[in-house]
């Protein structure tokens, strides 16, 4: 994956690519505080701004945070703004499917309907990482992973224009739970197989820059290297 200067409007840089490609186009971010980097990383690029690695305060300030209780901002929190010509969005989505999910992908099907040109996935992710127990995670994709993809393939029929991306569960410091997620991304992998559904490839650049992250989780810096295949 190669790098991606950031600053500056520099030719071939993702800032300079964001205010081209996503010029007047509407981007959806589903997901927790890992993929609400995305949008705020998104809005610096957008904004050609010095500074792409907003601080995380700011960001639960501006979108909220999921904790206490892991399911007070699912489907409620969430922040929306139009950047330099382009609409960005971003919803809290914590669990694989549920009812909150599901309305909104339901709205996107909807014929005559205005929706998104571009979407960016990642739910279910929490219980990967809360839980020791790999058996909660594949109990919800058992249950709920075929509606998932059944819903996100009637948005597409509906909407040919739409691009979806899936974002693979990115890994944590903490090898067990490493070993969890690379089982999850494996089965979601399948899930989306020959579906229309990109898949962006995080999780082993992610892995070798550990050392890069911001905490357990986080990885700021990492994020505009990320972001850069969504700009073509």
């Amino acid at each position: 994956m190669p790098p991606c200067p950031v600053v500056g409007g520099q030719p071939g840089g993702c800032d300079a690519l964001a205010t081209r490609c996503l010029r007047d186009k509407w981007v959806f971010i589903f997901g927790t505080s890992v993929a609400r980097q995305w949008l705020f990383t998104l809005v610096a690029l957008l904004r050609l701004s010095p500074y792409c690695i907003p601080l995380r305060q700011l960001q639960k300030e501006a979108c909220g945070s999921a904790f206490p209780g892991h399911s007070k901002c699912t489907g409620v929190c969430g922040c929306n703004g139009v950047v330099n010509r382009t609409r960005l969005q971003f919803r809290f989505q914590i669990d694989l499917l549920d009812p909150h999910l599901r309305q909104k992908l339901l709205e996107f099907a909807r014929p005559n309907t205005t929706a998104p040109d571009l979407v960016v996935m990642t739910t279910g992710y929490y219980a990967l990482v809360l839980h020791k127990d790999f058996r909660a995670w594949h109990a919800a994709f058992t249950h709920f992973g075929l509606q998932l993809r059944d819903l996100v393939v009637q948005v597409l029929r509906a909407q040919p224009n739409m691009t979806v991306y899936w974002r693979p569960y990115t890994p944590v410091t903490d090898a067990q739970v490493n070993a969890r997620i690379e089982k999850a991304n494996r089965l979601m992998r399948g899930l989306w197989a020959g579906t229309p559904v990109r898949l962006l490839r995080v999780y082993d650049y992610a892995k070798a820059r550990l050392r890069d992250y911001d905490d357990n989780v986080h990885h700021s810096q990492l994020v505009p290297v990320f972001l850069r295949q969504l700009l073509v």
